[in-house]
């Protein structure tokens, strides 16, 4: 490549007959020219660069206040979504009361904060709440919008593990309008339960109006804010995209424009007169001389626009990361920038004459017709190629190629190499990580169904049967929570390695979260080697695994779903074998279970009932039985056990263990017990003064934070004396966390309950349990008094429970009683209380008040 440093200087000016007027004419035309321009160029580039700056200032000005304005109303649209009141009456229970006419989330978010539309959308995507400018309306989201809803709404949904708030501007009623959508929390208030369903999200509408954007402007000092009127407006400098589409624009102020208005004038004034002076001077010479020196000038500023623009092109080339190459019309190269050399480590001299394609080479297609290949102007084509490095390391490029063109023919080609090695790699290791479980390295749930979909479309025998095993470990929480989640994964990385070790050829295990794994086999032609592959699984992890020094050991649950006995579907086979790991943990663990149709049936009646019950809260479909309790030597009624029964529409009549497991399972077992004790405690405020009302309280419940507040609510309402309503609780609550249960008990008796242990015997049955929590009452299992009458064994335990709670100074209370030999024998053992079947069944609220008045008159007689 020839530099133009090696051609000829340009010859000097030859003095000749005229070289007086020449020397006259230069002097007055260089001077007027040059101060000329000087002034010129000086005052219209101060003007522009005054404009542009104000423009950039502008500019600046707004994208700040655009950003404050859409953080005022994101931190306003989170003071309302993350409120754990918002999501008590609009998610869990939509109240319009609430939300609307006492102003939480009404008119005011209208006229305090401009908010158009404030929308609630359920679980299902159906607008539970909307108020339009201010006015409560019946109005699907979807219809306001004039679109659709759900990609809002799932990505809004998507965002919520995040604790993010997505936001999006959209065209509504040829107007946009900012959208802000996030899921309503409890916003960590402990007094608001979270619930399962889900979650409901709310969307606040801000519509930028002509007036808004005026008045935002106008707040600033900026004139015309507005959005971009048409196409040729928005083409106009300044300008702000907000959105993609949406462009704001405005009318800056123009410094340079009052600074040429005052300065042009007495520019001009002085430029004609030394243009008069100039013209008296060299008169006729004045023309000749001045189209000399101009041509004289322009050859001299085109030369050096050549060198500045070679340099230029030389300092960017060598300073950029990439390499510059040059070839001939053969592509042989003529030149290689010193970029070269430090990207690749090759010499660029023997590579001069050698052909492009012995240096650069390409899989997916030719090289050289790439190159050659004609194209438009304005196209930029990339393609991508590999090189070795003098080390021998493979590297890998962009390319980028221009054709020389001299007098219509193509003389040879100019192209950058860009190196993208390094970014290359990192989409190798992103395509790595997003495939695989970083904790273990095996696949993921991703590759699992890539795997499982590859499978099942390579299957040519309809007969060949894929195996799909959903791996559980047992006992793995207490590990996290005895040494720690760095221990767990330990545990977790070498029970991976463990179940590969277990892997059948040509199968694929992965880690789909947390402690549960999948593996798929094709391998196995029978359900005895099925069997065989588990037997050994759960052999291999529940040897001892050693964690500072100590053996702790944990167990395997699997589900088994077969293609093609159980589906042909992929995803059912997944399914189907979640469903057989749920039956197997649910029959003692450490074991297996094939997926069986009713495993499908069981869990859709599950489902149908835990929807059942959920109609049967809002509709009130409860009712209380009360079955007295009696003192034994009297046989006088001292209280009732309030207990539940659901009126099903259907079902009729179900008792408590038909639903309260699930009401357990789905977090619906504190609205089920805040209406007991709401309704025992206001029935038992009509009952006489020293009779008690007993509650039983699940374990659930108990670890739930809230009881204590809970209770105290329940009897300021109702008004009922706190020493006559006992709360009955199980062993299990003690045994998860014992200073915690003792903590919350202490609490419960400082309002003045009556704490009972029920079912005593049947659990772990802890004398230390009886010394240290303060119980008033000790309920003795049905189990032991069923056998009382006709088992010496039962005899003497039921002897040494009465015993026990007599020297703690506890209440004792037998249940199940249902013979007159069992009350007698109670009553020689000393026993308190006494309820069951003999004495009295569980009754209405109405009966049990007319047994305690046929007791009251039967005293009185």
């Amino acid at each position: 490549m020839k530099s133009l440093d090696s051609l000829d200087p340009l010859p000097r000016a030859i003095p000749g007959n005229t070289f007086l007027a020449r020397r006259t004419l230069m002097t007055m035309a260089g001077l007027l020219g040059a101060l000329s321009s000087v002034m010129i160029v000086s005052l219209f580039y101060i003007t522009y660069q005054l404009n542009h700056s104000a423009a950039l200032q502008s500019q600046r000005l707004v994208e700040n206040i655009w950003q404050s304005r859409e953080k005022a109303l994101v931190a306003t649209f989170k003071d309302n979504a993350y409120w754990g009141d918002a999501y008590k009456h609009l998610h869990i229970q939509v109240d319009t009361d609430w939300a609307y006419t006492r102003n939480n989330l009404g008119a005011s978010l209208y006229t305090d904060f401009g908010f158009d539309g404030v929308f609630v959308v359920d679980g299902q995507n159906h607008t539970t709440y909307a108020v339009d400018k201010g006015e409560l309306v019946t109005l699907q989201l979807t219809d306001w919008l004039n679109s659709g809803q759900d990609q809002l709404v799932t990505q809004a949904r998507e965002r919520a593990s995040e604790d993010e708030v997505f936001t999006q501007m959209r065209q509504v009623d040829h107007g946009p309008v900012l959208l802000i959508a996030a899921p309503l929390t409890t916003g960590g208030d402990d007094q608001v339960q979270q619930t399962d369903t889900v979650q409901s999200i709310l969307v606040l509408a801000y519509r930028l109006t002509p007036e808004k954007l005026q008045a935002l402007g106008l707040l600033y000092g900026l004139d015309g804010l507005r959005e971009a009127t048409d196409a040729q407006d928005a083409k106009r400098f300044p300008s702000l995209e907000i959105a993609p589409g949406l462009l704001l624009r405005w009318d800056p102020e123009q410094p340079g424009m009052k600074l040429v208005g005052g300065l042009l004038p007495i520019l001009i004034i002085f430029l004609i007169t030394l243009a008069f002076i100039a013209r008296r001077v060299t008169r006729k010479t004045m023309r000749t001389a001045e189209l000399m020196d101009r041509q004289f000038d322009l050859l001299t500023q085109s030369r050096a626009a050549l060198l500045s623009s070679e340099e230029r092109f030389r300092n960017v080339a060598e300073s950029a990361s990439d390499w510059v190459w040059e070839t001939d019309a053969d592509l042989r190269i003529t030149y290689l920038s010193e970029r070269f050399t430090r990207v690749t480590g090759h010499a660029s001299h023997p590579w001069t004459g050698r052909y492009l394609t012995q240096l650069l080479s390409c899989e997916s297609q030719s090289l050289a017709d790439w190159i050659r290949l004609e194209r438009p102007k304005d196209e930029r084509a990339v393609l991508r190629c590999t090189h070795h490095s003098l080390q021998g390391a493979v590297r890998t490029s962009n390319i980028a190629v221009r054709p020389i063109v001299l007098d219509g023919q193509v003389k040879g080609y100019l192209g950058i190499a860009s190196d993208i090695t390094h970014e290359v790699e990192a989409q190798s290791r992103l395509f790595h990580l997003s495939q695989h479980d970083a904790l273990t390295g095996l696949p993921n749930r991703t590759q699992m169904q890539a795997f499982l979909n590859r499978t099942f479309e390579q299957r040519t025998d309809p007969g060949s049967t894929v195996t799909m095993l959903n791996l559980d470990l047992d006992s793995f929480k207490p590990i996290n929570d005895v040494f720690g989640h760095s221990v767990g994964d330990s545990v977790l990385r070498e029970v991976a390695e463990r179940l590969s070790r277990c892997l059948p050829p040509c199968g694929l295990l992965a880690r789909q979260g947390g402690d549960e794994f999948l593996m798929v086999a094709t391998s196995l032609a029978t359900m005895e080697k099925v069997e065989q592959l588990c037997e050994r699984l759960i052999r291999h992890i529940r040897r001892p695994f050693t964690i500072n020094n100590q053996e702790v050991f944990i167990g395997l649950s699997i589900g088994i779903a077969l293609c093609p006995l159980h589906t042909h579907e992929s995803q059912d086979l997944i399914r189907f074998s979640d469903l057989a790991l749920y039956q197997a943990k649910k029959e003692g663990r450490n074991t297996w279970r094939f997926y069986e149709q009713m495993m499908s049936t069981r869990i859709t009646e599950l489902r149908e009932m835990e929807k059942s019950l959920r109609v049967a809260i809002r509709n009130d479909e409860f009712t209380l039985r009360y079955q007295p309790r009696h003192d034994v030597l009297s046989g006088r009624i001292c209280g009732a056990e309030a207990l539940i029964r659901w009126e099903h529409p259907t079902l009729g009549l179900c008792m408590p263990d038909q639903f309260i497991g699930l009401a357990e399972e789905n977090g619906l077992i504190l609205s089920l017990s805040d209406w007991v004790l709401h309704r025992a405690c206001s029935d038992a405020v009509a009952w006489d003064s020293d009779l008690r009302v007993s509650v039983n309280i699940s374990a659930v419940e108990f670890r739930t934070p809230g009881l204590v507040e809970r209770v105290r609510q329940v009897l300021a309402t109702t008004g009922l004396p706190s020493h006559r309503l006992e709360l009955e609780v199980t062993e299990r609550v003690m045994i998860h966390d014992a200073q915690a249960a003792l903590k919350l008990i202490n609490e419960l008796k400082t309002l003045g309950v009556r704490l009972s242990m029920d079912d005593f015997g049947t659990g772990y049955s802890s004398l230390s349990y009886l010394k240290m929590f303060p119980f008033d009452t000790l309920k003795i299992d049905r189990s032991f008094i069923s056998e009382i009458g006709a088992n010496t064994q039962s005899l003497s335990i039921v002897q040494a429970i009465i015993q026990l709670g007599r020297s703690l100074s506890m209440t004792i209370t037998a249940e199940g009683v249902e013979t007159a030999r069992q009350l007698d024998c109670l009553q020689s053992l000393g026993c308190d209380e006494a309820q069951g079947y003999y004495l009295n069944r569980p009754m209405p609220l109405t009966a049990f008040l007319d047994a305690v008045q046929a007791q009251t008159c039967q005293s009185e007689s």
